[in-house]
């Protein structure tokens, strides 16, 4: 009863985290068009995506990366015989490129608000498409676990980038 109720935590907090994942980076995106408007628009606009991009990282997705990671550890803790599944130690490894990706979000967020980010929207666009990628293959991996062949889902990660990729640069086009 107490790993399923770690399992709920940890997915309460793996989906509101992933939220802030998915929407902070498509802030970024504006944030980064927003340095192309006339003057008085942009200096509203710059300030207004500072302070959003600024309380969604402290106060929600710093909580939710937290939450997710204690009750995640909290549930290999109950069944330290997980540790030593491949499914899991792939699934760290994804977990770790995004605990960096949002640490990176951080230093973009202050960048930005410094008005020192070199990225364009187009490379926001491309750099917002990382945590559906993992994300991806976070779920092929708790939900298959054993069953899952990671040169199969290697080829997959890489397929959906490329199309990810093309889709950005087809839309960014119209």
């Amino acid at each position: 009863m107490l790993f399923l109720t770690f399992k709920v935590l940890h997915l309460i907090g793996a989906i509101s985290w992933f939220a802030g994942l998915f929407y902070l980076p498509r802030l970024f995106v504006y944030h980064t068009e927003a340095f192309s408007k006339p003057e008085a628009e942009r200096q509203i606009l710059l300030t207004q995506f500072s302070q959003m991009e600024h309380k969604l990282y402290r106060f929600i997705m710093n909580p939710a990366m937290v939450i997710t990671l204690i009750f995640g550890t909290c549930m290999v803790a109950i069944q330290p015989s997980y540790i030593f599944f491949p499914w899991l130690i792939c699934k760290l490894i994804f977990v770790s490129g995004l605990v960096y990706y949002h640490w990176y979000c951080g230093k973009l967020i202050h960048s930005l608000a410094s008005n020192q980010c070199t990225m364009t929207p187009l490379q926001m666009r491309m750099f917002n498409e990382i945590p559906t990628l993992c994300l991806v293959a976070i779920l092929a991996l708790a939900v298959f676990k054993s069953i899952v062949n990671f040169g199969i889902l290697m080829v997959v990660l890489v397929v959906t980038g490329i199309a990810l990729q093309k889709t950005i640069k087809w839309v960014n086009r119209k």
